[in-house]
């Protein structure tokens, strides 16, 4: 694509109000590539200004470690008979293992009332407001809810504050 072609995909997408980072040259196809940063909700909340940077990342550690134990959405299906007429065996890789007990013991170190909210939020894309009313509080108290909850969770990685 030539430049003047993504130069008028990057005016839609600022159009259509999504945020877009720095082009980065691409290595593999030579060509101009950026990314669009707000693809997740959690993105979307920092990009606004609603959570830190430190928050944003303690919310996007905890959904890279749930994504990679495996308990990401399925792509493909189980097939559940063999040739040989044994069933499939679905035991995790050593690595989706090691990610699996990251993400229990994350979730471990928050308090118990947080922990829906931290994975509506970071894991199922359900907004800090409908996560609050349905939980029978006041819509408002779910972004702070979250921002409490994100701090936690921060803490528990080790990252440093600031």
């Amino acid at each position: 694509m030539s430049r003047a072609g993504e130069d008028r995909i990057i005016k839609w997408q600022r159009q259509q109000g999504r945020t877009i980072e720095s082009g980065i040259l691409t290595e593999q196809a030579g060509v101009f590539a950026h990314r669009v940063s707000d693809q997740r909700l959690i993105d979307r909340y920092k990009v606004r200004g609603n959570i830190t940077y430190r928050q944003w990342e303690a919310g996007d550690r905890l959904y890279t470690t749930w994504y990679n134990a495996g308990r990401s959405p399925v792509q493909v299906a189980a097939l559940t008979v063999r040739v040989d007429g044994g069933g499939s065996k679905r035991d995790m890789s050593e690595r989706q293992s090691i990610n699996w007990h990251s993400f229990v013991g994350a979730l471990g170190a928050l308090p118990l009332s947080m922990r829906s909210l931290v994975v509506n939020v970071c894991l199922h894309e359900t907004t800090a407001a409908d996560h609050a009313k349905a939980h029978g509080h006041n819509k408002d108290g779910g972004m702070y809810g979250l921002s409490l909850s994100l701090d936690f969770l921060a803490d528990h990685y080790g990252m440093p504050s600031g």
